[in-house]
């Protein structure tokens, strides 16, 4: 059963899965710093969040960034609503929003692991199933696990023939 639980305004939306146990926080738009301060903040207040859902921040439809490197710095240093939730990214490949996804998860790299990934569909599958989703986008990449699963059987195959 999902139930969605909507706050739109200027570029933030949030709705929270209750089957997939997941809060997911849409951006559109140029976006700012206090963007990002307004969604940690209605996270938790969400009705029907609770401790341990994931956090999927969706970047896809973000068009601009008013953002200095610093204010992207300390967002992704500021602790997350739910330290031990797994937090998603999902950024289009070859846009502004993947670098802006890159930016946030290399400064929180050794904080916390942040996923970066192509489809909110992606993110949501991985919370499903417990699993940790490649860390690449790749342009033509089909958006499956299975597709990640052959380059490693090709690597493996490599090492066998040597």
């Amino acid at each position: 059963m999902q139930a969605h639980n909507n706050i739109e305004e200027n570029v933030l939306v949030l709705s929270v899965d209750g089957e997939a146990r997941a809060v997911t926080a849409r951006f559109h738009g140029a976006i700012t710093a206090g963007d990002f301060q307004r969604a940690r903040e209605r996270i938790t207040k969400q009705r029907g969040w609770e401790p341990g859902y994931a956090q999927i921040f969706d970047f896809t439809d973000v068009t601009a960034l008013n953002l200095t490197t610093a204010e992207i710095r300390a967002a992704a240093l500021t602790a997350p609503a739910d330290e031990h939730a797994a937090q998603f990214i999902v950024a289009k490949p070859c846009s502004i929003s993947l670098g802006l996804a890159r930016m946030i998860q290399a400064f929180a790299a050794g904080r916390r692991v942040v996923h970066v990934v192509d489809s909110p569909e992606l993110a949501l599958h991985a919370i499903r199933v417990g699993a940790s989703p490649p860390q690449v986008i790749h342009h033509r990449a089909k958006r499956s696990f299975g597709g990640h699963a052959r380059w490693g059987r090709q690597a493996a195959n490599r090492k066998r023939r040597r």
